[in-house]
């Protein structure tokens, strides 16, 4: 009897650390390069969510760029809200400090969306 719960201690406790280790934050699932395309298949914009620091963060810094003559790219950080499946990213740049753009996340789907823009992971 001793030998069994002996077992099954073990069977529990390996249980417990495999289940704790592959399991990921809604966040470091999020993270990642997402890119817009136009009409006829190019690239419009791309944003990049990094992952955050500790594995229980729910926010991390985030790219924005256009695709334009210019190549314009913002920076700014990013918070994952999982109850309402958005991700809110803020631009940090002196020009749009303080703005911000909010998207829907379909972790199923690998996008971020908004009114008009889908936005699919890499």
């Amino acid at each position: 009897m001793k030998r069994v719960l002996k077992v099954l201690n073990v069977f529990f406790i390996l249980l417990l650390v495999v289940g704790c280790t592959t399991s990921q934050s809604v966040t470091q699932k999020l993270a990642g390069e997402y890119i817009d395309y136009d009409d006829d298949g190019d690239v419009n914009k791309t944003i990049i969510l990094e992952k955050p620091k500790s594995g229980d963060d729910t926010s991390g810094n985030a790219t924005y760029k256009l695709h334009d003559a210019n190549d314009t790219i913002y920076y700014g950080t990013y918070k994952v809200y999982e109850n309402s499946k958005t991700v809110v990213i803020e631009y940090d740049d002196y020009s749009l400090s303080g703005d911000s753009i909010e998207l829907t996340f379909d972790l199923d789907n690998n996008t971020l969306s908004d009114h008009y823009l889908v936005f699919e992971k890499q």
